[in-house]
């Protein structure tokens, strides 16, 4: 793994390329980041960050079609926040089961 900084023309700032290979029959992972990137924990944070990435897709997956989050957009903030609360462990649970089964 290695990180270089690079530019873009349309962009002021700065971009690192941290450059990972996840295994050995999977290609390169390319990722470009506005992190700034010191060190190579640095760069493993990014990748780490990643390969998290589906974990958190299915985790909002379950909430949204496992737990019907999506169906109580009518509620304040602070009951969808509470009603989060209970649901979070639920769809953490359905990831579970799935994962296992």
């Amino acid at each position: 793994m290695f990180a270089i900084p690079v530019s873009h023309p349309d962009h002021d700032q700065q971009f690192w390329l941290v450059v990972s290979h996840p295994g050995k029959s999977q290609p390169l992972w390319y990722l470009r980041t506005s992190e700034p990137i010191g060190n190579e924990l640095d760069a493993c944070d990014i990748v780490f960050a990643y390969a998290r990435r589906w974990q958190i897709e299915d985790f909002h997956k379950a909430l949204k079609t496992g737990c019907w989050m999506e169906h109580h957009n009518g509620q304040s903030m602070h009951a969808q926040w509470e009603f989060l609360a209970v649901l979070a462990p639920i769809a953490l649970r359905l990831l579970i089961i799935r994962q296992t089964a």
